[in-house]
């Protein structure tokens, strides 16, 4: 990638219940700000839609939450639900919300700088139940770039389902995985066990070593696995649904790992939006390629037609399914890969010369579990073991 070009990333997100799952990052080769929103709204509880404006230079991409919006759906029947602030640039809806079948919603926001946008009116369709979700163990599930060599093996994910009778219904699959993660913090110079951060060193002449920190209790590591998963019904529709590929979750370890599928009925709209999106990340290569082009939605600014922001706002019904993967058995039938990508280096027991000796410190210390979008110290729901 020519880093002479500035590049803009943008992340498209499928948003449900309080959670985001990324579904795809894409870079582009773009001059300015851009303002990017995404979410759908379904039948969870709630359901969040983010703000963001990015931007890069020559060595950095940036984007940074678009705070004290005001954001409301308005409903086909005139209704307007307006959606709180809960977290920098999220705005959720309320607590109980859910879309009705058939009716209509279209998002409203208007910027702290008075700047105005509507997205198209999406129509909520209900989506089927899962009826069946499965595994199957791919000792050549992963390829290298190349497509040559294996990187890792997989544990590909299946799930069957009865298709509704309705014509056209367009399905959306995300996949968000759970895996135990005894690492908690790597620091390039040492883990200051009182102030729980990390403390920098860099000391010229001196290679100076990332070293790994356990967790002081359990953990989970919250990994969205990122393909974009589309079917249309046309050639089955009315039909089961049978071995649908779903998820393809990399050999991280042979003790078991949960993944949650979730399952949409999105718009046409969505649906070229999602298809324009991944046949560009497959015509450029690989997801760190520069597509030709924006994939611009379904949002415009209401002053400046021509003025449009890059993301979609979706309107689907979701259901979820947890499903446990026993990975026991495989090591010597595949090939497996670190967590982190790389093997673990801890701090020795004999303390390196550059890390400040203080009486009653215990080292190497534990790291906490902190709880985020991508790590948390409470035992999933659905974890085994």
């Amino acid at each position: 990638m020519n880093l002479s070009k500035k590049l803009l990333s943008l992340s498209f997100v499928a948003v449900f219940a309080t959670a985001c799952v990324d579904v795809f990052k894409a870079d582009y080769d773009l001059n300015t700000n851009l303002l990017t929103v995404e979410g759908i709204l379904t039948n969870q509880p709630t359901s969040t839609i983010r703000v963001r404006q990015s931007r890069s230079n020559r060595f950095s991409i940036t984007s940074e939450a678009v705070q004290k919006c005001v954001v409301e759906v308005k409903a086909g029947d005139g209704t307007l639900i307006a959606l709180r602030e809960t977290a920098p640039g999220d705005y959720t809806t309320p607590l109980g919300f859910s879309p009705k079948q058939g009716e209509s919603y279209q998002l409203r926001l208007q910027t702290p700088t008075g700047q105005r946008y509507e997205s198209t009116a999406e129509v909520f369709r209900a989506v089927p139940e899962i009826a069946k979700v499965y595994d199957k163990f791919n000792a050549k599930g992963i390829l290298d770039r190349k497509g040559i060599e294996v990187f890792s093996s997989s544990f590909d994910v299946f799930v069957d389902f009865q298709d509704t009778p309705r014509p056209r219904d367009l399905y959306f699959w995300t996949a968000k995985l759970y895996e135990r993660q005894p690492i908690c913090a790597t620091c390039t110079g040492y883990f200051n066990a009182f102030t729980k951060q990390c403390v920098n060193v860099n000391i010229k002449g001196i290679l100076i070593p990332d070293f790994d920190y356990k967790c002081d209790g359990a953990c989970w590591e919250i990994i969205s696995l990122s393909d974009i998963n589309l079917l249309s019904d046309s050639y089955s529709n009315g039909q089961q649904i049978i071995g649908r590929p779903v998820a393809r979750v990399p050999f991280y370890s042979e003790e078991g790992c949960l993944v949650e599928i979730s399952q949409y009925n999105i718009s046409e709209g969505a649906y070229r939006f999602f298809s324009i999106v991944r046949e560009q990340s497959q015509t450029t290569g690989t997801l760190a390629d520069v597509p030709p082009s924006p994939a611009f939605g379904n949002i415009t600014n209401t002053n400046e037609p021509t003025d449009r922001l890059v993301g979609y706002f979706g309107v689907g019904g979701v259901k979820q399914v947890r499903h446990w993967i026993n990975r026991t058995g495989y090591a010597t039938q595949g090939k497996k890969i670190s967590l982190l990508g790389r093997e673990l280096l801890y701090e020795a027991q004999q303390r390196p010369s550059y890390i400040p000796f203080v009486e009653g410190e215990i080292r190497p210390p534990f790291a906490p579990c902190v709880n985020s979008s991508s790590r948390t110290p409470f035992k999933p729901q659905g974890w085994r073991n």
